[in-house]
């Protein structure tokens, strides 16, 4: 019998995959052209290992969004979705020269500022902020809040963990 993982994780799609390849090589295409320095050739010792490169990534990313993401939350279209936003999401922390590094720990990030649907797991850096208004109109508090947060460990302080931080940034303890 499959345990519970199995029966919960979806199928890479084959259209998902390119979408993201496709994404993420106009990003980087856009990136290249606006900065002169930026070569993609020379980054990948040619356009076939830069091809090659985003393949991975693609294929990384829809296995891992396979496996933690929730996709009947999703108001959009899998494939379309990551073809308007995959490749801008994957640029906005690190460089096009840079696509070699990315790994399991990345598709997360990329996630977060996808603001994808991802599946709570002990594993996972999830942030949670959820609110709700007080039913008691005569209460000084006006809304219940749950949120997620994280010891500054360079500050001593406690800082609210949102979509937008770095999950795995190495100033902050666990969430």
């Amino acid at each position: 019998m499959a345990n519970e993982l199995e029966l919960r994780t979806a199928q890479p799609d084959p259209a998902a995959v390119f979408a993201c390849a496709l994404s993420l090589r106009e990003a980087c295409l856009k990136s290249a052209k606006a900065n002169p320095q930026l070569n993609l050739s020379d980054s990948y010792n040619g356009m076939d290992e830069f091809m090659r490169e985003m393949m991975r990534v693609s294929n990384l990313f829809e296995a891992w969004a396979c496996a933690h993401v929730v996709f009947d939350e999703l108001n959009d279209v899998w494939p379309y979705l990551m073809e308007d936003k995959f490749g801008d999401a994957c640029l906005d922390f690190m460089l096009p020269s840079a696509l070699a590094e990315l790994d399991d720990s990345d598709c997360l990030r990329v996630a977060l500022r996808l603001r994808l649907p991802v599946r709570a797991d002990d594993k996972l850096r999830v942030p949670v902020d959820v609110r709700a208004p007080n039913p008691n109109a005569s209460s000084e508090f006006r809304e219940f809040r749950i949120q997620t947060v994280r010891d500054d460990l360079e500050e001593g302080d406690v800082a609210p963990f949102t979509t937008d931080d770095d999950p795995f940034d190495e100033r902050f303890g666990p969430p």
